[in-house]
């Protein structure tokens, strides 16, 4: 039988290179396992058929589907592990945005308060998915969740059913400007963050400096909101119809041959 070269790459759930999994293809009861390099790929020479995929990091599945070999292939695969360093922002940006609240509510200080608050969240804001749209069957068996990501740029669609457990990287169809774009608005929130935090140590001091400072920082951070609404709603227009989305739309399961109607929710 021919064999073909069946090259695989492994992801995290926000679409960046995945290290240290190992990848298992099964077909008629036999296994075939490898570990991925340095690089998140595992390179596969095997006849052609139909495989099911599964990858494994520390011995628990994060990723499952079915491929079908016909020729030689490359699969992006975009598993459910979650990268370490968003807990480690959050967790800094929370326990700073605490101690700094504490400190000017002893002071009485509100003002100062609510804005500490805002910086909080805007540097939250480059971590969390700033859209999401969830979508289920009538029977709740298949779930698609969609996330905009600021960190990387990337829009991931992560399908879900009793057999498959993949994502993919939904915005790499889309022109890499979107990409860079996306990843331009997190670096735009921080200068932003910045120019507030810099408000708040000159503001006794340095008034003028820090009026200047909380205004160029709240147009940054305002600007970012509403442009990032104007392209999303747009490219979502494409999609689903609007930036909210409603009714029912088709999904596509990966390595399956139909697809089937959800509802968005």
């Amino acid at each position: 039988d021919a064999v073909y070269v069946v090259e695989i790459t492994t992801l995290d759930s926000r679409g960046m290179l995945l290290k240290d999994t190992t990848i298992v293809l099964e077909r008629d009861g036999e296994n075939i396992e490898k570990k991925c390099d340095e690089e998140g790929v595992t390179v596969f020479s095997i006849p052609a058929g139909v495989y099911t995929l599964t990858v494994y990091h520390d011995n628990e599945i994060i990723g499952k589907r079915k491929i079908n070999i016909i020729s030689d292939r490359s699969y992006e695969i975009v598993t459910n592990k979650e990268p370490i360093f968003p807990q480690i922002i959050i967790t800094i940006t929370i326990a700073f945005s605490v101690i700094a609240a504490l400190l000017f509510i002893r002071k009485k200080d509100h003002v100062s308060l609510l804005k500490i608050c805002s910086i909080g969240l805007a540097l939250l804001s480059i971590v969390l998915p700033w859209w999401m749209l969830t979508s289920s069957s009538s029977s709740s068996t298949v779930e698609t969740i969609q996330n905009m990501y600021l960190i990387p740029g990337n829009l991931i669609k992560f399908t879900t059913t009793p057999s498959v457990i993949v994502g993919e990287v939904a915005s790499a169809s889309l022109p890499e400007l979107f990409s860079d774009i996306i990843m331009l608005f997190s670096v735009i929130i921080f200068i932003g963050c910045l120019l507030v935090m810099i408000h708040l140590i000159v503001e006794k001091t340095y008034k003028r400096i820090s009026s200047g400072a909380l205004y160029g920082g709240t147009v940054l951070i305002s600007a970012t909101v509403l442009l990032f609404y104007i392209v999303f709603n747009e490219l979502t227009k494409v999609g689903i119809g609007s930036f909210i989305g409603s009714g029912d739309i088709g999904i596509n399961i990966p390595g399956e041959s139909s697809d089937i109607i959800a509802s968005l929710r």
